[in-house]
Parts: structure tokens; C-alpha cells; sequence
């Protein structure tokens, strides 16, 4: 599998596992920080869907963004955590699946330049 089958598979994956993340958040957060965090992953998700289907040379710039989306996520997730608003295991867990995305991303990012 390619790094830009693996990076789309792994953010479709990732969203399943943010709504079913934000679904379970108090009410208090479920509304506020919870609807970004998905907004945000849906986002990735499709920015890495358009990457994957424009020419060869335009990927890198949505690449780029792509890379950007994750990022935020992750800072996101780590106000979350800090929060405590999820413990430690989940954290663990949200943060493998963002560097499985992110080492994708880069292999991908170097495939095209």
C-alpha cells in the first residue's frame, strides 16, 4: 500500500474514532471544543481525499495543509488531556493514530517533491 493509501485510510479511520470520541465527551464540551476537534478532523480527511486525486505535481502544497490539520488535532487532543477531559490511555491511543497519519503524510510529502 502506498503512503497516500495508507495516510487516507488512516485519517478515514481517525474520524470514526473522533465522533465516536466526541460523542461520548460531557455535554459542557461535547458542543464547544468537541464539534472543532471533529470539524477539524473532517478537515484532514478531506483535504487528504483532494491530495490524493490532484495531479502529481500540485499534491505537495494540500499535503502541506494536510499536515497542518493533524497538528492541530494534536494540540487540540493535548488541551483536552490537560483538561483532563480524557486520561492518559486514550491519549496514548489518539496520539499513535496521529503519528501513523503523520509519518504517512511524510512519506507521502517526500514521494511528490
Amino acid at each position: 500500500m502506498s503512503d497516500a493509501e495508507t495516510v487516507v485510510d488512516a485519517a478515514r479511520k481517525f474520524v470514526s474514532i473522533l465522533d465516536d470520541y466526541t460523542a461520548s465527551m460531557p455535554r459542557d464540551r461535547k458542543f464547544t471544543i468537541g464539534d472543532r476537534l471533529l470539524a477539524r478532523g473532517m478537515l484532514l480527511l478531506e483535504t487528504v481525499v483532494e491530495a490524493y486525486y490532484l495531479p502529481r505535481h500540485v499534491k505537495k502544497p494540500k499535503i502541506a495543509e494536510a499536515n497542518v490539520h493533524c497538528e492541530i488535532i494534536r494540540q487540540i487532543l493535548r488541551l483536552l488531556f490537560e483538561k483532563g477531559i480524557h486520561n492518559l490511555k486514550k491519549h496514548e491511543r489518539y496520539s499513535r493514530e496521529l503519528d501513523i497519519i503523520g509519518k504517512s503524510l511524510g512519506g507521502w510529502l517526500k514521494s511528490v517533491a
